[in-house]
């Protein structure tokens, strides 16, 4: 699967109030991973974004699926491991905190720009306009949602990914209406 396009300019949409309603009331935290709750309960209450989908990014060997490589079995090690795609991806409201969000988004592959794009997916936006996502993945995999790395890379992903995360963290809690 494809996945990284570049940014597409925010334009108006009259169906956002309508389209996040039903996207906050169809969010199932069941089926987010563990680890990355929280940031979709946070996101979930601003007004002016909502949560399409995403992932906190998996290590894949020998059909083991693990959140960190080095938890994988020894004889996994050796060989490729099959990195599954760390993304975040909202639909953000074209408006003056919608912007603010967004300005903030655009800054996330400076934490390393080889691993992390910013841009907005075809196919997330031919379903709804203003979807943005932001991912963590090796650049030179960055139109695809797995991609086999070494140990070693595995283990900077995974680094990568944290920081990312813990970035996004960092960015809601500046947000009163997350703190609750």
């Amino acid at each position: 699967m494809e996945t990284f396009r570049p940014e597409k300019q925010l334009i108006e949409d009259p169906d956002y109030a309508i389209l996040r309603n039903e996207a906050i009331e169809k969010l199932d935290y069941g089926q987010i991973d563990v680890r990355i709750i929280e940031i979709i309960r946070r996101f979930s209450r601003l007004p002016y974004c909502f949560t399409i989908q995403c992932c906190e990014g998996h290590f894949v060997s020998d059909n083991i699926v693990e959140h960190d490589p080095k938890k994988l079995p020894e004889t996994s090690k050796a060989a490729e491991i099959e990195y599954r795609i760390a993304y975040l991806a909202l639909c953000i409201e074209n408006s003056e905190n919608g912007r603010k969000l967004l300005d903030e988004m655009r800054v996330l592959p400076l934490i390393d720009q080889e691993y992390i794009q910013f841009g907005s997916p075809d196919w997330f936006w031919e379903s709804r306009v203003n979807t943005y996502a932001a991912q963590v993945e090796p650049d030179r995999f960055k139109n695809k949602d797995t991609a086999m790395v070494g140990l070693k890379e595995a283990v900077h992903l995974k680094n990568v990914r944290d920081k990312f995360f813990r970035r996004i963290e960092e960015m809601l809690g500046k947000r009163p209406e997350t703190r609750r």
